[in-house]
């Protein structure tokens, strides 16, 4: 069918060999379609084809005109759609005439070879024809039909429960595509409910799907004696719904609208060089694996579904614990059903496990997620969190590194608050850059009850670095700043700003004074600018006691960009990972919304995140007595300031 309707594009490249190097289809390109409600297509992916088209009717005697009008192509709430948000291309009838839009890849992506996916759920009633397809990059110039077309997906109203997948070059065209029908059981519509289009493309054959199933195959061999197979050149996608045409005629009086064409997401992936025999895709992986201990002898596991299930349905999950990081030693199974949550209580109090888990569908079992860290709690109350210190860069005006800590219990706390910069530039941490002069002023609220600007050798303080286990500062003339306080219980902030106005590495610490009473240190947290490279934000903690302690540990980006923090300049991507030593022991980016890290937030009275798809990132650990490192970089390179937060979860 010649320059028909709608094509889902995946894509941010131009013109690529889409090769996986791995077994299973690796995402290249997406478009989630998850931005605000109201908004239109991200103009960095779509361009517009708009108008009637030359000749009118684009070829096809179609009724609609083309725009690029919010009232034509918006993004809408679904709470059908996978992240309750979708595209929708909706056709508009005014006065006998019809407007509508089509949107395609032609100006930012095309590729050659790959995975075309879309989840959609078409329009109903006759006269409507949405369209998933792709053109040749070199139709400007090899002209239609041969630069070569792919409809993954094509519906027309009269036929409500079938859809086409075809091929269109020189010596198969139009009424002489080469195509198959896919056909729903039980004359069920496909404008019922949203349904995963898709393609695999080789370079000999291109395989056709709906929900995971395999429909047709064309393969270069079968072709017609003499015609072409333009399918070994770049192309690109297009999205759109046509209204009338020589395919699904015009619309009658029974076809109400407006209506629309609503689009979940679309992704391209790049596929193995010889498809498996089967011709289906096992799901991927489980993401965001947590692990934690909620009491004595439990453990709790949740996660979160795969990215990409590649069309067919899950059916299931396969939980493993083990007590070893390779899965060899003391391993347990779980088959369960479509639960993303489950509730070890099979475990030794005191013992360390690894949780990984699997998904399963009609296509085969996925490979396992990451694996998730943990150790049983033998009794609640027996650690605590003793200390928290955060490495970052300091900048001018409201770009100081800001520490928050919370003395939570009864009684008062005694604190040591450090503030380096000459003590972390000398051997043996030789820290480049750090900030010569550290004015460290501690809050409580918006009023400051402390402050020092050098700490002149302190002895007291010197005495109570020893005794929390602090590195030395060797230079009593340093400029380096301390405070040592006994604080009642509430909440306070530790800035560290240059005394001078100058900018610079610094490291801030708070340590638990150990003295009597039942207050401890119950949360810490630090804002701070995440640089490239070595300029992470670095924020250090220590469990001390004699037994597991479960930690929340959160690092914001877009949530403290928005209302009422409005914090300018935010990191917009956190990568948070966890050290112990040299290892990391847990990472995470972008959070989720899992049910167990919001539970848990509520619980120790951390300000709410209300997007569940933003990308901050949090974790959920029970660990050994010991000390850890918590560092928040950019996932995508970038920079911006960022908030991490540890709390002891009781």
């Amino acid at each position: 069918m010649k320059w028909r309707t709608l094509i889902v594009v995946l894509a941010a490249l131009m013109g690529p060999t889409l090769r996986a190097q791995s077994a299973t289809p690796v995402l290249v390109w997406s478009d989630e379609f998850n931005q605000a409600a109201g908004t239109q297509p991200d103009p960095a992916k779509w361009g517009y084809d708009l108008g009637v088209g030359d000749p009118p009717g684009w070829g096809n005697n179609e009724l609609e005109t083309y725009t690029s009008s919010p009232s034509n192509v918006l993004v809408v709430s679904d709470p059908a759609a996978t992240d309750g948000r979708a595209l929708a291309i909706r056709a508009q009838a005014a006065n006998g005439s019809y407007t509508s839009a089509r949107i395609k890849t032609q100006a930012t992506f095309s590729f050659t070879y790959g995975r075309m996916e879309a989840r959609a759920r078409v329009p109903a009633g006759v006269g409507c024809w949405p369209a998933f397809w792709a053109l040749g990059s070199n139709i400007a110039t090899a002209g239609w039909p041969t630069c070569g077309e792919i409809d993954i997906m094509e519906w027309v109203g009269q036929t409500p429960s079938h859809i086409k997948g075809s091929l269109h070059a020189n010596g198969y065209s139009g009424g002489q595509s080469l195509n198959a029908d896919c056909i729903l059981p039980g004359n069920a519509s496909y404008s019922d409910a949203y349904h995963v289009f898709a393609v695999d493309w080789y370079p000999d054959q291109i395989v056709f799907s709906m929900d995971g199933a395999v429909y047709e195959v064309q393969k270069k061999s079968g072709i017609p004696a003499g015609s072409q197979w333009p399918f070994d050149l770049p192309f690109f996608i297009i999205l759109n719904f046509a209204v009338g045409g020589d395919f699904p005629g015009p619309p009658n009086s029974s076809t109400v609208f407006p209506q629309d064409f609503r689009i979940d997401y679309v992704r391209v992936y790049s596929l193995p060089a010889t498809p498996l025999a089967s011709l289906v895709w096992a799901p991927g992986p489980p993401t965001n694996i947590l692990a934690y201990s909620p009491g004595a002898s439990q453990v709790s596991v949740s996660w979160q579904a795969p990215l990409s299930t590649f069309g067919a349905a899950l059916s299931g999950y396969a939980l493993e614990r083990a007590s070893d990081p390779a899965f060899t030693q003391n391993l347990t199974t779980w088959n369960l059903g479509g639960s993303t949550s489950y509730l070890d209580t099979t475990a030794h109090a005191g013992a360390a496990y690894y949780y990984r888990v699997s998904a399963v569908s009609a296509n085969g079992t996925s490979a396992p997620s990451g694996a998730a860290q943990t150790a049983a709690l033998a009794s609640p109350g027996s650690s605590k969190l003793s200390n928290i210190s955060t490495r970052g860069f300091v900048g001018t005006g409201s770009s100081g590194l800001i520490a928050g800590f919370v003395v939570d219990g009864s009684s008062p706390k005694m604190v040591l608050v450090r503030a380096s910069g000459p003590a972390i530039a000398a051997a043996p941490f030789n820290v480049p850059g750090t900030l010569p002069d550290p004015l460290l002023q501690v809050y409580s609220g918006s009023a400051v009850i402390a402050s020092n600007r050098g700490w002149g050798g302190n002895a007291p303080i010197a005495a109570a670095a020893a005794g929390v286990g602090a590195f030395a500062w060797s230079d009593p003339a340093s400029g380096d700043s301390a405070l040592l306080m006994t604080l009642s219980p509430g909440a306070y902030t530790a800035i560290v700003s240059g005394a001078s106005g100058d900018t610079g590495v610094s490291l801030v610490e708070v340590y638990d004074v150990q003295s009597p009473g039942s207050s401890k240190l119950s949360n810490i947290s630090t804002r701070g600018f995440v640089g490239t490279g070595a300029g992470g934000l670095i924020a250090g903690f220590v469990v001390d006691g004699s037994g597991p302690k479960t930690v929340l540990v959160r690092a914001s980006g877009p949530a403290i960009a928005a209302a009422p923090f409005n914090v300018p300049g935010t990191l917009p991507d956190p990568l948070l990972q966890i050290y112990s030593g040299s290892t990391v022991i847990a990472s995470n980016q972008g959070w989720g919304g899992s049910g167990p890290i919001a539970a848990a937030a509520t619980g120790v009275g951390a300000f709410a995140w209300s997007d569940p798809s933003s990308n901050d990132a949090a974790l959920l650990m029970t660990l050994f007595p010991g000390a850890y490192t918590a560092i928040v970089s950019g996932a995508g390179g970038d920079t911006g300031v960022s908030l991490v937060e540890v709390y002891d979860v009781e």
